[in-house]
């Protein structure tokens, strides 16, 4: 076994855009969980050295950190989305992305450190929004959680090896008709 290579990316890993790392970084999370994903199984299928790697991502925290940021630098409000559509709609973006990416978010709940922080932007963003419907700030609070850990929980029960499309259909149908009844609560709790 040759000893991993120290100092500065070798001349011919200088070009590598880090995009194409993350793409097969994610490709084989996605393909097999966590555990496939080493930094040497990294650097070769991306054709570039470990050190290369280190180099733009620092460590494995920091490479699925950036994966998640990646891919969750989607999920976004519609601008003319306001009150439970717009909750809604950020819900369901996100429960998509989850369904896309299931490995990838359990990967970020195994390593505490690579939560990204587009999560907790989405986490705010969720928060105001529940807040805006006429909730106390602790509530607000509570609810946002009930609406997330639902979210997580329902992308997580469908995505795995061999659900077909139509169930992912069927899934984020009944997903987005809980969100609907949950929003039914918090806005009634809103009116207390």
């Amino acid at each position: 076994m040759t000893p991993r290579q120290r100092g500065r990316p070798a001349a011919r890993d200088g070009g590598v855009d880090p995009q194409v790392i993350l793409s097969h970084a994610l490709d084989m999370v996605e393909q097999g969980g966590l555990d496939a994903l080493t930094m040497r199984a990294l650097a070769a299928r991306s054709g570039v050295t470990p050190m290369t790697i280190y180099h733009h991502f620092h460590d494995q925290d920091g490479l699925i950190k950036s994966m998640a940021e990646r891919a969750f630098a989607a999920v976004a409000v519609p601008k003319a989305a306001t009150g439970r559509t717009a909750i809604a709609e950020l819900l369901g973006a996100y429960h998509a992305t989850i369904i896309r990416h299931p490995a990838l978010l359990l990967a970020v709940f195994r390593r505490p450190a690579a939560h990204p922080v587009q999560a907790l932007v989405l986490t705010d963003t969720l928060e105001q929004l529940v807040t805006g419907m006429g909730l106390p700030p602790d509530s607000a609070r509570r609810w946002t959680h009930i609406l997330i850990d639902h979210t997580h929980g329902a992308a997580l029960a469908v995505a795995r090896e061999g659900t077909l499309p139509s169930q992912v259909l069927a899934v984020t149908a009944d997903h987005a008709a809980a969100v609907a009844l949950l929003l039914g609560g918090l806005a009634a709790a809103g009116r207390t």
